[in-house]
Formats: structure tokens, C-alpha cells, sequence
């Protein structure tokens, strides 16, 4: 995984707010901002070939273009930020589809259905009341296969490891050996 990232941010107090920003340096410095403690970061694509800073200016302007996409600006300054009276999940698609139209080779892919790859913030993680840490506790890949039937109860096969699982209701895995 490279450390150039493009990203969208979201506040947990603003469901029709989102940021599209990018990074060189991973998502960790990224992931809080001291002015906004609802900030956290809803979906990420790892930008593993290209100039990242070329991918998010031209990024930009192909959102502001958008019908119905509204690009705030600072109240300060008047400049335009990186922000958008968008919902964070329909902000995560308009990204994709744009990368997948003009930057293709710039992302990897799924192998199975050959889709897209990219990290999400965990649903059950978010309704969870505790602080959303960059781990695999709270971010999943967005779109990868899953692979296990449901035996009831909680319980599972998963058939890439061919172990019988258990999930509590906090979606903790605990395998029978």
C-alpha cells in the first residue's frame, strides 16, 4: 500500500457535508481535525501510481461542475475549500466513478469482479460511542467479497479458510478449532 491517498472526509454532525482531500503521507494525520472533533474519515482510495496532486485539482473541478453539487467556501477568505454540501456516501461514489473514468491505472482492483478497491468506515463501528481509530476494527475494504455462509445464531463458515466461526453482536470472531 502506498502513502498517497485520496480521501472523504465527513462529520458526524453534518450528514449532508463532505470533504475530498488528499495526502502523501497516510491517512493518520488526516484522520482528526482539532477544530472539528465530529471530523473523521468516511472512504479512502489508495492512489498506488500517478501524481495525487494532479489526480485531487482536477478532481475538484469535476465535482464543482456537478448539477446540484454545491462547493463551499471559506468564510474568511471567500476561497473555495475542499468542502461540499454532499452526503459523505454519495461523495465516496462520485470519487470512484471519476477515478475509475480518468485514472484507472492509479488504483487497484478486486480481483474477483474485478471492481474498484477501497477502505470504508465500518457502519457498526460508527454506532459504536467509541473513538474511530484507523484499524480493522473500524475500516473494512468497501467492496470486498465475502466468502462464509450463515449457520444461524451468529455462527458461520468461512469458506476461504474452511473454519467454523462465531459473531457476537459486536461483530467480534472468535473460531472453532
Amino acid at each position: 500500500m502506498s502513502h498517497f491517498w485520496i480521501y472523504i472526509g465527513a462529520d458526524t454532525s453534518k450528514s449532508n457535508w463532505s470533504k475530498v482531500g488528499k495526502t502523501a503521507k497516510g491517512l493518520k494525520g488526516r484522520h482528526t481535525s482539532s477544530q472539528n472533533p465530529g471530523y473523521h474519515i468516511q472512504t479512502a482510495f489508495n492512489i498506488i501510481s500517478g501524481d495525487v496532486h494532479k489526480i485531487e485539482r482536477e478532481l475538484l473541478n469535476y465535482i464543482e461542475t456537478l448539477p446540484g453539487v454545491e462547493r463551499l467556501r471559506h468564510v474568511s477568505t471567500g476561497s473555495k475549500s475542499e468542502c461540499f454540501s454532499v452526503p459523505p456516501s454519495e461523495m465516496a461514489n462520485i470519487v470512484e466513478y471519476f477515478i475509475e473514468h480518468n485514472y484507472p491505472s492509479s488504483v487497484n482492483y478486486e480481483a474477483l469482479h474485478d471492481r474498484m478497491c477501497r477502505y470504508e468506515l465500518n457502519s457498526n463501528a460508527k454506532n459504536q460511542n467509541k473513538p474511530l481509530k484507523l484499524s480493522p476494527n473500524c475500516y473494512r475494504p468497501g467492496n470486498n467479497e465475502v466468502y462464509e455462509s450463515d449457520l444461524g445464531g451468529g455462527h458461520f463458515i468461512d469458506h476461504e479458510t474452511g473454519k467454523e466461526g462465531y459473531r457476537d453482536e459486536e461483530g467480534n470472531v472468535y473460531w472453532k478449532y
